[in-house]
């Protein structure tokens, strides 16, 4: 940059040297005010040039904050900003430190603390990328049940609203679920058996509502379908109550009595104490 600065300022003199200085006011001869205006709005124009050529080379030069860092100092400095709460910093520099210390012994210990940073971030599938990266380098370490946790809590946390596509929840459940039984005697195994239940609570809340949008429009068939589904498959659901009372219901709309008559009897037998027992008492046929 000195070199181009040089340059610039021969330059400069050369043209001064070779149009002269007119008098008065310093306009050079031969030339009006306006050409002088634009003269010097064009070497206005080539100093910020050069000087922004500057602040991108400085930047380039400047290398990332950890560099030349030794190994211990770079897990420290990574793990610094995964507890301060950077965990942008914290991704960079736990992939940095897996990247170029390949045979440390934090290694594993790296590997989940990126996974839980982009956890931490709110990049779910990314956690859940570099979780299962964790598994398959170390399928018995003592982090692993945090680890088989961290994946039933990502694809928890994109769990949708049960109106909306459900695989991400289908996923959570059945990550949820291979904790819970893998690691029975671990705190993780209580955490992900909690969010296996919530999560196979909202599947059974959104097929019931499957099956009440084609109940409304007397598609019964296709209603029952759903309704069968609940029961079936999610028996300990607090929709199942609400599922046996609409499967009577669509019964009767379609004349089918004798299958109507039992998912009465299973109703008020299995569930006597529930408001859809109340309901379907208190109207005598429940229609």
């Amino acid at each position: 940059m000195r070199r181009m600065r040089d340059r610039m300022f021969q330059r400069d003199r050369v043209l001064r040297a070779g149009e002269g200085e007119g008098p008065g006011h310093g306009t050079p001869r031969g030339r009006s005010s306006s050409a002088d205006s634009g003269w010097a709005a064009a070497m206005g124009g080539r100093i910020l040039a050069a000087g922004a050529a500057v602040l991108v080379l400085a930047a380039c030069a400047s290398g990332p904050a950890y560099e030349g860092m030794s190994a211990d100092e770079l897990f420290q400095w990574a793990q610094a900003h995964y507890e301060s709460g950077d965990y942008e910093d914290a991704v960079e520099g736990f992939e940095q430190f897996l990247a170029t210390h390949t045979t440390d012994p934090r290694q594993a210990e790296a590997q989940y603390l990126l996974a839980r940073s982009f956890k931490e971030k709110g990049e779910e599938l990314s956690a859940v990328a570099e979780f299962e990266r964790f598994q398959q380098r170390w399928t018995v370490h003592p982090l692993s049940p945090d680890v088989a946790l961290g994946i039933c809590e990502a694809y928890a946390s994109l769990s949708p609203i049960p109106q909306r596509d459900q695989t991400y929840t289908r996923q959570a459940a059945d990550a949820c679920g291979r904790t819970a039984l893998e690691f029975q005697n671990h705190d993780a195994a209580h955490a992900a058996d909690s969010i296996r239940a919530e999560m196979v609570e909202r599947l059974a809340r959104r097929e019931y509502e499957v099956g009440r949008f084609y109940q409304r429009r007397d598609l019964h068939d296709s209603a029952l379908l759903s309704f069968e589904r609940v029961l079936n498959e999610f028996p300990d659901s607090e929709v199942v109550p609400r599922a046996l009372l609409s499967k009577y219901r669509s019964y009767r709309a379609i004349g089918w009595d004798a299958e109507a008559d039992e998912a009465r009897e299973d109703l008020l037998a299995l569930f006597p104490d529930t408001d859809e027992a109340r309901e379907l008492a208190s109207d005598g046929n429940g229609g």
